[in-house]
């Protein structure tokens, strides 16, 4: 078993059960067969949006500590399934730091590859918690 995908799988149990129950987030792992990935499912709730239930994927790989976490919104109800449609809207109440027309789409926090490999690959990952990224995009999808 690779070491990162222990790291992950530690980070993941983590998760304050406060904060999940607070917000429903309801964080289940898949582990595609024959695959070097390790996928996080989470349900999320969006005031901003009028309650939209959001399923954000975010994909562990051997690199991730230094990259980030791969982020894809994907069907809440089939998380095989990522596409645009799943994403929150490009317009309309746009939602802070998630870019949604940006090719390809990605979310502007810290934590996730888009923010440290697509938008500001100058910047570390640093010590960027599973939590603290969770909390901060709840947050925007609140505001």
């Amino acid at each position: 078993m690779a070491e990162w995908r222990d790291a992950a799988r530690e980070e993941i149990a983590g998760l304050k059960p406060h904060f999940v129950a607070k917000h429903d987030w309801s964080p289940h792992v898949i582990e595609p067969e024959g695959t070097d990935v390790l996928d996080l499912v989470v349900t999320l709730r969006s005031k901003r949006l009028g309650g939209r239930v959001l399923a954000l994927r975010l994909r562990y790989q051997p690199d991730w500590r230094v990259a980030g976490r791969r982020e894809a919104f994907v069907d809440p109800s089939d998380p095989s399934r990522a596409a645009l449609e799943y994403w929150p809207p490009a317009c309309g109440p746009n939602v802070r730091g998630i870019k949604t027309r940006h090719n390809p789409p990605c979310i502007c926090l810290r934590g996730v590859w888009g923010y440290h490999s697509v938008l500001h690959p100058d910047r570390p990952m640093g010590d960027t918690t599973l939590l603290d990224l969770l909390l901060e995009l709840q947050a925007v999808l609140n505001e």
